[in-house]
């Protein structure tokens, strides 16, 4: 009787084995086909912002940041290797808008690329295996007039809503761009009552 139970002892673990085996050959084979159809569609990187992956050399996306708070974001090879980038906040020419700055008309995303380059008043700090950015606590408007060393007159209002800046992440000819927007969020308290 002894035998009989170690004989089924032994084919359930062999079963159980050889199923865990094949589940691993059938996730690698995934594995690797996937790798190689994103290779072939030109994706070599990844940035990695709060859990979300956005590919290079894809449609890119869109991310709220909220004023006053510091963001991390990681930039990985598909392998998960570090990454020879370069990172930049632009100003996002699909949003663009006119001011006078002194008494010239300005554009915010404009021919001078010394102009849309906001990347310092972001403090983007950037390390092997990504990048971080402070979001300042100011206006759009007084953002651009940190840029401009100056007051500016907007010529129309701005939308609440509007992702204004645009954050470029370049590897080689691969490239991933994150448009985002800074609401501004407003707390409001209700005085009607005091409590002692």
């Amino acid at each position: 009787m002894s035998r009989t139970y170690r004989s089924n002892a032994g084919n359930t673990f062999a079963k159980i084995f050889s199923f865990i085996l094949v589940l691993l050959l059938i996730f690698g084979a995934a594995g690797l086909i996937a790798y190689f159809v994103l290779q072939e569609k030109g994706v070599s990187f990844y940035v990695m912002f709060e859990d979300e992956l956005f590919y290079s050399n894809v449609e890119g996306g869109g991310i709220t940041l909220v004023k006053g708070q510091p963001y991390s974001f990681t930039v990985k090879s598909l392998t998960g290797e570090d990454v020879n980038y370069s990172v930049r906040i632009t100003s996002n020419s699909a949003n663009n808008f006119d001011f006078v700055f002194g008494d010239e008309y300005w554009q915010f995303h404009d021919a001078d690329e010394s102009k849309n380059d906001y990347t310092e008043i972001f403090q983007v700090e950037k390390t092997l295996g990504g990048f971080s950015l402070t979001v300042p606590s100011l206006t759009v408007e007084e953002i651009v007039e940190e840029q401009f060393g100056g007051d500016i007159e907007l010529v129309n209002e701005l939308k609440e809503d509007a992702a204004y800046f645009l954050i470029t992440v370049t590897s080689g000819e691969s490239i991933v761009e994150l448009w985002f927007n800074i609401p501004n969020i407003f707390i409001e308290l209700d005085q009607t009552a005091i409590v002692f």
